[in-house]
């Protein structure tokens, strides 16, 4: 073949594109004018966090109902002695169940009649919620029972603090007693960042004085 031709042919090739016809009926194909539908992507998540198979810690079956809830460990009341510990427990609706009424029943004796009247109801209330389908917002969340316990922990705390406050301010004029919740408020609520730090100081302030004028009365009157 003489080198003038090819040499035409390729510079034909070179300066004509060569069209392939692509397929128009592709039904993953997502057209630039084509609104796409967010709320459907996330429903799709959503079902994702709240539906999917998660292990029980205690059988180690899969479960799309994974739950967390609070009882109690030990409930033992004796007269005026009170000794009550409670507990995060996660597992499987079966497992939870489980679990909660182990702790019901060994409870029943130490609680007496405390066992009647708190933990039974308590654990009849959560088995009938176990079995609600879907796993506890805990779970979901990512929050483990170490987690839960402490934020309890905290909470309990921060509301002991405001009853130790409170108990200052309607005793700060009583002989002894007032002096008594003055300390114990202005000791819990040293490093308080809201209304119980400076209302527990003034309260042992003024508790303070209170008592040396109960002293005096006291004094002058024998």
């Amino acid at each position: 073949m003489d080198s003038g031709v090819v040499r035409q042919q390729t510079q034909y090739l070179m300066t004509n594109e060569m069209k392939i016809p692509m397929p128009t009926s592709h039904t993953n194909d997502v057209l630039p004018d084509q609104p796409i539908d967010v709320g459907a992507f996330n429903s799709m998540s959503t079902d994702m966090t709240s539906d999917d198979l998660r292990p029980c810690p205690c059988c180690g079956k899969l479960t799309n109902s994974l739950k967390q809830y609070n009882y109690a460990v030990w409930w033992i009341i004796f007269g005026y002695a009170i000794y009550t510990t409670e507990a995060f427990y996660r597992a499987c609706p079966t497992c939870i169940r489980k679990t909660i009424w182990k702790r019901c029943l060994l409870n029943a004796i130490p609680a007496n009649f405390f066992w009647l009247i708190g933990l039974f109801p308590w654990a009849i209330c959560l088995t009938i919620a176990s079995f609600r389908a879907g796993h506890s917002a805990d779970v979901i969340d990512g929050i483990t029972p170490a987690m839960a316990m402490a934020r309890e922990k905290q909470r309990v705390q921060f509301s002991s603090n405001r009853v130790l406050a409170v108990m200052a301010v309607l005793t700060c004029w009583t002989p002894l007693a007032g002096l008594v919740f003055g300390i114990l408020s202005h000791w819990a609520n040293r490093y308080a960042v809201d209304w119980k730090r400076p209302v527990s100081k003034i309260c042992l302030v003024g508790t303070s004085l209170i008592q040396v004028i109960w002293v005096i009365i006291a004094i002058s009157r024998t």
